[in-house]
């Protein structure tokens, strides 16, 4: 009774798959290879689509791309198909050397217009004199300090509809990561946003969305619930 009355959070990138099923996949042989775009380049292109960084929760928060989604690279096969369109171009950043670790994932996914990746990742981004952002990178600690001194802070966990059943800090509210697309005029736009998850890689993900949809104060819950647990702060069962 209880698998029955389950209910499952389907990707959107499952409709795209049919398609990919019935019509066949446009790209076959080897794997595509991006053209490396040097920061001058890809200043000038990144408009046309979406900048999808791939590094790690604490790189993207410390520094990135303005308006750019972080995709931990790990969180690329199960969070793509439901934050990055199938319409618009894909530019890359990654670290050295993994280009194609990250352009494995997207083309499984159906993604086929990957216009770019950037030619020396941030470091080189930011050698060119080019605008970056950043958020705050917080503990659960910090974050319990902060709410309790009385600071203003929403508190959103993005985790999946059965994690939050299982156990949540207090005061938090609750939106999926997969729906937060559909679902930013939720977040209100005139209180800082602190994201947590179970670790802080889906934290960073939902965040960089909030940021792009034009929040000044955004920040990433670093080791998330588990964290939160660990230092023995309040959880709602």
């Amino acid at each position: 009774t209880m698998k029955v009355q389950e209910k499952l959070d389907l990707p959107p990138y499952f409709r795209r798959m049919e398609e990919v099923n019935l019509a066949g996949q446009p790209i076959l042989g080897s794997l595509p290879r991006p053209p490396m775009l040097s920061p001058k380049d890809l200043m000038a292109e990144k408009g046309r689509g979406i900048v999808v960084d791939v590094r790690s929760p604490p790189a993207f928060a410390a520094a990135h791309i303005q308006g750019s989604i972080s995709l931990p690279m790990m969180m690329l096969p199960h969070y793509s198909g439901w934050i990055l369109p199938y319409d618009r171009p894909l530019y890359l950043v990654t670290e050295d050397g993994k280009t194609e670790k990250a352009v494995r994932p997207l083309i499984r996914v159906g993604y086929d217009c990957l216009a770019g990746c950037l030619r020396g990742g941030i470091e080189a981004w930011a050698r060119a004199g080019l605008p970056l952002e950043r958020f705050d990178a917080i503990s659960p600690l910090e974050l319990d300090e902060r709410m309790r001194s009385g600071e203003d802070i929403f508190l959103l966990d993005v985790r999946s509809e059965k994690e939050w059943r299982n156990g949540h800090a207090e005061r938090a509210a609750h939106i999926y990561t997969g729906y937060l697309p559909e679902r930013l005029d939720e977040v209100p736009r005139d209180r800082e946003v602190a994201v947590m998850c179970s670790s802080g890689l889906r934290g960073s993900i939902a965040a960089s969305l909030l940021q792009a949809d034009g929040r000044e104060k955004v920040s990433n819950v670093l080791g998330g619930l588990l964290g939160w647990k660990k230092a023995c702060l309040p959880v709602v069962e």
